[in-house]
């Protein structure tokens, strides 16, 4: 279930067994939260006697996939066998020849289709890489019709040598670049440049493979391109992620997508020793189905092999409030704070059985799911249901009441 609130609707009142409030996530158990002209003018202790109740509901911030490639879902599982620089390796890979091939119809069913699964997750934000430029406004449109928040990272053109890089910024929400190897000096600092003129955002891959890491794709992206974000960062020695730290360059980690492609697994003790900003994201969705649920649980198990014990809450905030540590960055709100915008997502804790857990956080992180996500709250947004597919949460087996 998923609830459009707007200017003209009356408060929304909702009790809750449980809410993981601020910025650190805090366990408030049995609060009644009142949403009106789509923002939390409330939480308070106790249940109320108006509004829906859900007695056994987790209130959390929605989620954030912070890294992904959209237009590949229209073509999933393609070159199973290929090396990843066969697959997406730009402009000669087999999925970029793939892209240049579809219509419009294709990129918009894949971009619908995709969105909705990210919907029913309680996704409310996507970071999306977009490699053909046409496609953005495909994808902004479609994005908007199912109520999701996109950032639209577009790469600039080459027209007779010359980089078109505002021709792309018209378009899009900043630039997501597949390597800063591929261009030249002059051109990142160019690139970093117009974006900062205009308030949008920088973005490029990083050391996902050990050839880009010792060509120095670390410094480029710091020192010359002044990446807001970067993503992988597989190969990260412990000065390039101090460097990174300094710089406020936050990191998008992609573990399913980098154990796929055999590419490697980040060093998380050296990013959490130095506190880089984390976040997380699905990659490409031709080949990693986009769930965020799945790669949270992915990282923390991750944690666990490379031998580090890392608090639950600080992985669930990889994929929630930690969007907004994200220089240049514009996101709306997900934190449960009174005052702040409403987004954020009601978990069925009998679902996942919360009622039995030692740790709350290691069970939503470990147990989450989207059938367990049962409704949602995204209060900026104009959600629009046009498309009969789209995919419709059920109450079933769940304690959910409504009062006068």
């Amino acid at each position: 279930m998923m609830l459009s609130i707007d200017r003209e609707e009356k408060a929304l009142i909702l009790n809750v067994g449980m809410a993981l409030v601020g910025r650190e996530l805090e366990v408030q158990k049995k609060v009644s939260i009142e949403i009106e002209d789509g923002r939390i003018t409330s939480i308070a202790s106790g249940f109320r006697s108006k509004g829906l109740t859900f007695k056994y509901g987790v209130v959390m911030p929605a989620l954030v996939n912070a890294h992904m490639h959209v237009l590949d879902y229209a073509f999933q599982e393609a070159g199973l066998n290929l090396e990843l620089s066969e697959l997406v390796s730009e402009p000669h890979g087999l999925k970029h020849k793939l892209i240049s091939t579809l219509n419009e119809r294709d990129m918009r069913n894949a971009a619908l289709r995709l969105f909705n699964k990210l919907i029913r997750q309680g996704v409310y934000k996507a970071v999306i890489f977009c490699e053909r430029l046409e496609a953005i406004s495909l994808l902004r449109d479609a994005a908007k019709a199912l109520g999701l928040d996109v950032t639209l990272l577009a790469r600039p053109k080459r027209l007779n040598g010359r980089l078109l890089i505002g021709e792309a910024l018209d378009k899009a929400d900043g630039l997501g670049l597949d390597s800063p190897l591929r261009y030249s000096i002059s051109e990142l600092e160019q690139m970093s440049s117009e974006c900062i003129k205009r308030g949008l955002l920088k973005a490029t891959h990083i050391s996902e493979i050990h050839m880009t890491h010792r060509q120095g794709d670390v410094k480029l992206a710091i020192e010359h391109f002044n990446s807001d974000m970067a993503i992988h960062g597989v190969h990260l020695e412990e000065d390039d992620v101090y460097a990174l730290s300094l710089n406020n360059v936050s990191l998008v980690l992609c573990p399913r997508s980098n154990m796929w492609f055999s590419s490697g697994l980040p060093p998380l003790r050296y990013l959490l020793k130095h506190d880089v900003n984390l976040l997380i994201g699905t990659d490409n969705a031709g080949w990693i189905n986009p769930d965020i649920w799945r790669e949270l649980e992915a990282l923390f198990n991750l944690s666990r092999l490379q031998g580090l014990h890392v608090d639950p809450r600080e992985i669930l905030k990889i994929a929630t409030v930690n969007i907004h540590r994200v220089k240049g960055m514009k996101a709306p709100n997900n934190i449960l704070e009174e005052g702040l915008d409403a987004n954020f997502i009601i978990l069925n804790g009998e679902e996942i059985d919360l009622g039995y857990s030692q740790n709350i956080y290691a069970s939503i992180v470990k147990r989450g799911c989207p059938e367990a996500v049962i409704y949602r709250v995204f209060s900026r947004l104009v959600i629009e249901e046009p498309y009969d597919f789209i995919g419709r949460s059920s109450l079933r087996g769940f304690s959910a009441n409504a009062s006068n």
